[in-house]
């Protein structure tokens, strides 16, 4: 796991997020247990790992699709759900019950954020971006369970509102 970034929850319970080549050793219990894509050869997929307070994994679970994919980020909201955001050049495997955009707007990726619940169990993905590459490098939700992305953008268009997912 190349570089990791971690956000604590309830119990002591943390929560560690980046991208990873590994195809082995990363995914058990939670949503996405093998890899999509070939990696190695400059490609890699997110992961998120939920591990408890003595340091052990309870899961974790690649984030990935047909292409590159990075987490970069990640929360707990006070009912324990963990929110991952990165950046997508995938197609696929993504966006699914998605809000915002439900397509990669751009061959050259788009930001994400998917909710999971604290089992691991992916809730809802979706892509964030206009005409140009966007990234989702931040990531915080409150006890209300509001969440919300910061990060930056190259597209010189207008970026929707989300709409609301529940």
């Amino acid at each position: 796991v190349l570089g990791a970034v971690l956000a604590v929850g309830g119990g002591g319970n943390f929560d560690l997020t980046r991208a990873t080549n590994s195809v082995t050793k990363i995914a058990e219990g939670g949503h996405q247990n093998t890899v999509v894509a070939p990696l190695g050869s400059g490609t890699c997929d997110g992961v998120l790992v939920k591990v408890n307070s003595a340091g052990q994994r309870r899961w974790g679970t690649y984030y990935g699709g047909d292409s590159f994919d990075e987490g970069y980020s990640c929360a707990v909201d006070g009912n324990d759900n963990v929110y991952l955001g990165g950046y997508s050049n995938s197609e696929s495997g993504i966006a699914e019950n998605g809000y915002q955009d439900t397509v990669n707007s751009t061959v050259t990726g788009d930001a994400f954020l998917a909710k999971f619940t604290p089992a691991g169990t992916r809730i809802w993905g979706t892509y964030y971006g206009g005409g140009q590459p966007e990234y989702a490098v931040g990531c915080a939700a409150d006890p209300a369970g509001e969440v919300y992305i910061a990060g930056y953008t190259l597209s010189l268009i207008h970026i929707s509102e989300p709409t609301r997912p529940y």
